[in-house]
């Protein structure tokens, strides 16, 4: 990506990035199929009535990661209330707002 923006610099006006995004490929397709799910529970030891209180407290370390990064780069945390808002659009009108030419990625978790 950097060797791209580098190569069309004097075209490009800004830059959005961010995980609104997220496709999972490889080793975690598996996790897609009731099987592939059954066998992670198994292996990491997650009884079927314990998942909701796992699930739950694993979006909420993301969930809190993502809004502790956004809050030490200094940006607002919005949440939508509908997955019909066009994010693209909605980044874009922000960072002109606010007068950005690029957009730092606000969460990373890993």
């Amino acid at each position: 990506m950097n060797k791209l923006m580098e190569l069309y610099r004097d075209r490009i006006v800004g830059a959005i990035s961010g995980l609104d995004r997220i496709r999972f490929r490889g080793t975690l397709r598996w996790l897609a199929s009731e099987r592939g799910m059954g066998t992670f529970m198994n292996q990491a030891r997650i009884l079927l009535k314990d998942f909701s209180g796992w699930v739950n407290g694993l979006t909420a370390q993301v969930r809190d990661s993502c809004e502790s990064r956004a809050k030490d780069l200094g940006i607002e945390v919005r949440y939508l209330m509908s997955s019909g808002v066009d994010k693209e659009k909605l980044a874009r009108q922000i960072a002109a707002d606010k007068g950005l030419r690029k957009v730092p990625s606000a969460c990373w978790v890993w």
